[in-house]
């Protein structure tokens, strides 16, 4: 049995923008190291692999892959194959979906929505955002941004690790011109940031009045330059800012990223507070599917031994 894969384009509705996606709806005898190596063939941001869970409250485990690592969450992976499913599963007076995926951090659950014209979005749910105080400068951390100590915010909200699942190194600026203007220092990512708690660098710039943040994120530590959209830090980020203004009020903020590399990505983050304190976070946007490919069985039985092909679905 050949494996199938859909490409997807993640957190845009228009192809060839957005966060780019492969999806393996049915990825059952593909061995844990058979993935990594797909993952690295391909070579995307993030590859996910659909099997079916052991736990009863899940509708699918997903497992999610850059090139070089497996991650316990992430957001565009987990919209995306949200959609991949919806997209081949829903009929045409379906209008909606609510899948619970098994992930290593935990089930997430999400709900899948077509529209009228065809197009099709997802939303997930994560927990509040677990905030940490870091000890770095902000001479170290102009440094690793090739930007000047003054151009750091800090009069509302200060660098910090934040997480949602995933720990990133959150750095506010003061305008979008020098969210743009920034460039990465790896040598100085290499001594500050890299054995860190949160080696993903994302620095942003808010408009309060709008609710609006503009975004950058670089990774270096999974290969990856720059990314296009990356949701679970737009939930902690989203998260992060409503414990900061404290609203009992419904928040939703709109997270731009990806036009510094040629891949406009829009991400929405809803924070619904709850008495105890800050509540759900719900994270979604669109998503399109722009083609399909396949793995052939027959090359996998060479280069991995563990590999078990339709045994295991038998």
């Amino acid at each position: 049995m050949n494996y199938q894969f859909m490409l997807l384009d993640v957190f845009t509705g228009t192809p060839f923008g957005g966060n780019p996606l492969a999806v393996f709806p049915d990825a059952l005898g593909i061995s844990s190291s058979l993935m990594q190596k797909i993952a690295k063939e391909l070579n995307l941001s993030e590859t996910a692999f659909v099997v079916p869970s052991a736990k009863r409250t899940a509708t699918h485990q997903v497992r999610i892959f850059t090139p070089t690592k497996e991650l316990p969450f992430a957001g565009h992976p987990t919209i995306g194959t949200a959609v991949a499913l919806a997209s081949s599963s829903l009929g045409p007076d379906e209008y909606s979906v609510e899948l619970v995926f098994d992930e290593v951090a935990g089930l997430i659950p999400v709900k899948a929505m077509k529209s009228q014209d065809g197009t099709f979005s997802a939303f997930l749910k994560v927990g509040p955002a677990v905030i940490q105080r870091m000890p770095h400068s902000l001479d170290q951390l102009a440094t690793l941004l090739n930007v000047k100590s003054d151009q750091i915010e800090t009069s509302f909200i200060e660098p910090a690790y934040v997480t949602c699942g995933v720990p990133f190194t959150m750095i506010p600026v003061k305008s979008r011109q020098v969210l743009e203007n920034i460039s990465m220092n790896l040598n100085e990512w290499e001594l500050l940031i890299s054995k860190s708690p949160a080696p993903q660098v994302y620095p942003y710039f808010v408009d309060c009045e709008k609710h609006e943040a503009f975004v950058r994120m670089f990774a270096p530590a999974f290969g990856q330059a720059e990314d296009a959209a990356t949701g679970a830090a737009a939930a902690a980020l989203g998260s992060y800012l409503a414990q900061k203004n404290k609203s009992m009020e419904i928040q939703t903020w709109s997270i731009h990223q990806g036009a510094q590399i040629g891949r406009k990505s829009m991400l929405q983050v809803k924070i619904i507070p709850s008495i105890s304190g800050i509540g759900n976070v719900e994270l979604g946007g669109d998503a399109v599917v722009i083609g399909t490919g396949e793995i052939l069985s027959d090359i996998l039985t060479k280069i991995d031994v563990s590999y078990v092909g339709e045994v295991a679905n038998a």
